[in-house]
């Protein structure tokens, strides 16, 4: 599994774009993600770790994570994201 993620850089708190933005790339074809797969449902970090827990099979009710898992958007799957 490999999770490369961006930082907002000296845009963040800002209206532009890389402000709103940053860049999630992931890469887990043993975890039935697709080579090609391009997600445009906004995600937040947050989310990372209950998605790497769902994709991996751990409980995730073993580990305190506000997040939602993204895991069914990469795997083919739906989930309802909440966006503020």
């Amino acid at each position: 599994m490999i999770l490369v993620l961006s930082d907002n850089g000296n845009a963040k708190g800002s209206i532009m774009e890389q402000g709103v933005r940053t860049l999630m790339t992931f890469r887990y074809p043993a975890g039935g993600v697709v080579n090609g797969t391009i997600v445009t449902t906004p995600v937040n970090n947050i989310d990372v770790a209950a998605s790497i827990f769902e994709l991996i099979g751990a409980e995730i009710t073993v580990y305190d994570t506000d997040g939602v898992s993204w895991a069914p958007l990469v795997t083919g799957g739906n989930v309802t994201m909440i966006t503020a």
